[in-house]
């Protein structure tokens, strides 16, 4: 049987003889998890000669906190932490070994937490950004309209043109009229950006009204929506276009 009494815990550990207490508490725990790993007969014995070492350094710390703290209160404190660390170096041999890992470094470890750390970090900065880009998007169609729908308009072209409508006035009603479309002559109230708003103007097919009056209209057909009837409901932070008022000379 090979004698391991001369063993030296530096060494063993992969640190030099000037290291920290820190140090060496660190690297104890790291070389006890690669024991753990593959617990064979031998490798016992090297961690049992080692955890006498690290002991004997542990009762010398124990003396440096001797001469540096008189208080013989926060002194027991101290001893009753250190022995609870101590114990969790206590390694026994067992029938129920685990199964052998995959070596990995410490750094790379690191390494590896500090970029997920870095991308959840990023990730929640696209969605940030993305949700204030949407709002800014939103509050750009601030434009109430009345448009009339024109022969061959569909549901995706309105969809198209306004961020969300509501009907004002139904040109065919009742029996008559399928849900799935629009009908030449419904007349519908959306919100839009200026620049669309402005072009509909230019061709005759809408006209720019305030808040309130896209309210009003929607409200009369019971087809209040979106920021519509929070506008209604006094919960809309929008800041809506407001038109000119001309009044005669």
């Amino acid at each position: 049987m090979k004698d391991y009494s001369n063993i030296d815990i530096y060494d063993m550990l992969g640190i030099s003889k000037d290291s920290s207490f820190e140090t060496i508490e660190f690297r104890m725990k790291k070389f006890e998890e690669l024991v753990k790993r593959n617990p064979t007969e031998e490798s016992l014995r090297i961690f049992s000669k080692i955890e006498d070492k690290y002991q004997k350094l542990l009762r010398e710390e124990k003396l440096k906190k001797d001469d540096v703290y008189s208080d013989n209160t926060f002194m027991n404190m101290v001893n009753e932490n250190h022995a609870k660390r101590s114990e969790t170096y206590r390694l026994q041999p067992s029938d129920n070994k685990p199964k052998q890992a995959k070596s990995v470094k410490i750094k790379s470890k690191i390494i590896k937490v500090i970029a997920g750390v870095m991308v959840g970090v990023c990730a929640i900065g696209l969605i940030k950004a993305g949700a204030n880009n949407l709002k800014k998007t939103d509050n750009e169609n601030n434009v109430c309209v009345e448009y009339t729908v024109q022969l061959g308009d569909t549901k995706e072209r309105l969809s198209g043109l306004f961020k969300e409508y509501g009907v004002s006035y139904l040109e065919v009603s009742g029996a008559y009229r399928d849900a799935d479309y629009i009908y030449e002559g419904d007349v519908v109230i959306g919100r839009t950006t200026k620049a669309i708003a402005d072009d509909l103007v230019a061709k005759g097919l809408a006209r720019i009204i305030s808040i309130d009056e896209a309210v009003e209209l929607l409200g009369e057909n019971n087809s209040l929506i979106g920021e519509f009837r929070a506008y209604a409901n006094g919960n809309s932070d929008m800041v809506f276009f407001v038109p000119e008022q001309k009044t005669m000379a």
